[in-house]
């Protein structure tokens, strides 16, 4: 059964988190200390057994803008006055597969640059599609086969970065002069997530252990040891102190001590690797010394306390909503899925994404195995030059 809650994205103010439930069609706020969660209404437009809605929120002026994943509109909660507005996307050929706040803007780039880049306007909620980004990325494509997978956006400092699942190249794109930099990465790197975190730009791949950092206009391979060659992240997150890589399909996490520059490899325990080739986990917040690993691949909240290095579990409450009403609205999900054949047969909705990958590499060209037998319990390599 499908689990209750799946968090990607969330806002978070104090000590409380909005987040659109990817499960089922539900808005959702959960208090970190309690795990209690209070479902304040559904989005309109949908039937309760919409799911993957959103892919992004973003918080201005005490209002929630949720930016679609499959969803067909942007979805804004005023928080004072608890009420929904709801802007009508274009229509795209693909989805959105990530967005960037810019001063009064959100940039939402599509999956693909066969689709426009679309700009919503925070003031006066206009959504206008903007071509010159892709223009200059799509120049000498000969056709659709060619174009761009994007996979990941990021945003500092007036530059925004995109990344690519099937070529080796990454973008810089200077907002204001509305220039393009494309810059090559190795033959094998393929991109998963990209994270700034202060002058360092962090690049994971999309489906080796392979992490990158760029800083100062140089590109370091920060992390090579595994001989699972599956096994990859999904972002890098920090406080004032640690640094946690979060898993996407592998069964550890990489966990640093900032101040000391030592990381280590980090098993997760066997009853939170729901999923057939580990964790996977894409939203997490920090209460204290505990890092809380938000509901995705598991069901429930996985807690790491970073002082003692060790696991623990917090589950979950929905304080306004029935067992039987969830309970029934994931039998309907399901069933819906199965009459449309979206799931495919006897698949999950966790195994869909090695499933894309292996189409985008049947496009692009299979990549070698990585042959990381050699490398040894080392977890950092040339460590001491990257920081």
């Amino acid at each position: 059964m499908r689990n209750k809650i799946a968090v990607f994205d969330c806002c978070r103010q104090g000590d409380k988190i909005w987040f659109s439930n990817l499960s089922f069609n539900s808005l959702m706020q959960m208090d970190l200390n309690t795990a209690g969660i209070n479902v304040a209404g559904k989005f309109p437009g949908y039937g309760i057994e919409e799911r993957n809605l959103h892919r992004r929120v973003f918080l201005y002026k005490n209002r929630l803008y949720f930016i679609p994943w499959h969803g067909k509109t942007v979805d804004i909660y005023h928080i004072s006055e608890n009420n929904m507005e709801t802007i009508k996307m274009p229509p795209i050929k693909t989805y959105i597969i990530d967005a960037v706040k810019l001063d009064k803007e959100i940039w939402m780039f599509p999956a693909s640059t066969e689709d426009p880049m679309y700009v919503f306007n925070l003031d006066d909620r206009s959504v206008t599609p903007h071509t010159w980004i892709f223009d200059q990325i799509n120049k000498g494509a000969a056709d659709t086969n060619m174009l761009l997978s994007v996979s990941s956006v990021t945003y500092r400092d007036n530059l925004i970065w995109i990344g690519s699942y099937n070529k080796n190249l990454l973008y810089q794109i200077d907002a204001e002069k509305r220039t393009v930099q494309e810059i090559q990465l190795s033959s094998d790197f393929h991109i998963k997530s990209l994270d700034i975190r202060d002058d360092t730009l962090w690049l994971t791949d999309a489906q080796y252990p392979k992490l990158d950092l760029m800083k100062n206009g140089k590109t370091y391979e920060y992390y090579a040891e595994t001989t699972v060659h599956q096994d990859s992240f999904s972002r890098v997150i920090e406080n004032e102190k640690y640094r946690i890589v979060l898993p996407h399909y592998a069964s550890y996490i990489l966990f640093s001590d900032i101040n000391e520059k030592q990381t280590h490899k980090i098993l997760i325990p066997d009853w939170a690797c729901r999923c057939r080739m580990g964790a996977l986990l894409f939203a997490a917040e920090f209460v204290e010394n505990i890092c809380m690993f938000l509901p995705f691949s598991l069901d429930c909240i996985l807690c790491f306390d970073m002082e003692e290095k060790k696991w623990s579990k917090k589950d979950y409450s929905i304080q306004n909503l029935s067992d039987t009403e969830i309970q029934e609205t994931l039998k309907l999900n399901i069933e819906q899925q199965k009459c449309t054949g979206e799931m495919g047969e006897g698949i999950g909705w966790e195994d869909t994404l090695p499933l894309f990958m292996e189409k985008v590499q049947k496009q692009s060209g299979a990549r070698a195995k990585r042959d990381y037998t050699n490398v040894g319990d080392r977890i950092f390599k040339n460590a001491s030059e990257t920081w």
